[in-house]
């Protein structure tokens, strides 16, 4: 009797974030501009970009990144 294959487990939101940046990587070739502050929320977004372009094979690595330093002040949330 055949056996069914399961269906891999959906991906985390993460997941589907880091997914959709390699895609987009390798199918549009302008260069990436990277805004860069220091405060967490470009840290993070910097960090997962960088991690995703080092997971793609030297070979397919070609778009031009660069990471701007932005002097924003910080926010006022009050």
């Amino acid at each position: 009797m055949p056996t069914v294959a399961e269906a891999p487990p959906p991906l985390s939101p993460f997941d589907q974030i880091r997914a959709g940046l390699r895609d987009l990587y390798l199918s549009d070739p302008r260069p990436w501009i990277v805004g860069f502050s220091g405060g967490k929320d470009s840290t993070m977004v910097a960090s997962v970009v960088f991690e995703v372009v080092a997971g793609i094979p030297d070979e397919l690595r070609t778009k031009p990144i660069a990471v701007l330093s932005t002097n924003a002040p910080p926010s006022n949330t009050v």
